[in-house]
């Protein structure tokens, strides 16, 4: 479920990063700690999750006051996921679909 998702920071969001790793004054170990934080739940809760497509981090996430923006596929109507599945099925027989021998009267 990790896989095929985006992951956006708007501006804000890496400003505010940039700031409090200043203010810690750690230097790279500062980033991944701010960095760890604010993937945390995002790396647990995503492989529960399906039709995800893009994850964004705001100022208010980094922040600890709001929790990611998750945007999603659009749902396929029942409709269209059984004309799919026709589709595929389909597909399907005719690659599998028995060969005739050649006539006799062929020859």
């Amino acid at each position: 479920a990790l896989e095929g998702v985006k992951l956006r920071f708007n501006p804000e969001s890496i400003k505010s990063i940039a700031l409090r790793a200043k203010k810690l004054k750690t230097g790279a170990r500062a980033l991944r700690s701010i960095m760890e934080k604010i993937m945390l739940d995002i790396m647990y809760d995503l492989p529960h999750q399906k039709n995800v497509k893009e994850i964004l981090v705001t100022r208010a996430v980094v922040e600890g006051k709001q929790k990611p923006k998750i945007k999603y596929f659009p749902k396929k109507s029942p409709k269209e996921a059984g004309k799919k599945q026709m589709e595929k099925t389909r597909g399907q027989a005719q690659d599998s679909a028995p060969v005739s021998p050649p006539s006799k009267d062929a020859a």
